[in-house]
């Protein structure tokens, strides 16, 4: 069951890895596509519960078909302005020991011409991520 009469054309840019916040200058290339949001009953997921589930598709191939590429649960709108806005979730992330949640936070730029620094300058300050841990996460003296 689809939450909006219409679906929103955008460009993602995910401001996240493995669950860490990324510095802008990491940020990963926006990919442009459909948004929809929708709302699954607990038959359809493993939370055991209903749930709201954010969809980014992108067209693909010759016969330039959608296809769902970005999912994020549970999303919640944190930010709002003319260029587009900030959704804070839940992703999935698979790894050889099994399946596990982390937060994630997708910046949505939903005017013609995008432009993250002019919708960053819309934002609250806030401090840059910590660069001063080794990848094992312990401050470096």
């Amino acid at each position: 069951m689809s939450l909006y009469i219409s679906t929103v054309f955008c460009q993602i840019i995910q401001l996240r890895l493995d669950g860490l916040r990324l510095r802008q200058d990491a940020w990963p290339a926006p990919v442009a596509g459909r948004l929809d949001m929708e709302c699954m009953n607990a038959t359809h997921t493993n939370f055991r519960r209903a749930m709201r589930q954010a969809t980014l598709s992108t067209q693909v191939g010759v016969a330039q078909r959608w296809v769902k590429q970005l999912f994020l649960f549970e999303p919640v709108l944190l930010h709002i302005n003319d260029d587009g806005f900030v959704l804070r979730g839940i992703q999935l992330k698979r790894t050889d020991a099994g399946i596990y949640e982390q937060e994630q936070m997708w910046l949505c730029l939903t005017s013609t011409h995008p432009t993250p620094s002019r919708f960053l300058a819309t934002l609250p300050k806030t401090v840059e991520p910590r660069n001063d841990l080794d990848p094992e996460n312990r401050v470096i003296s």
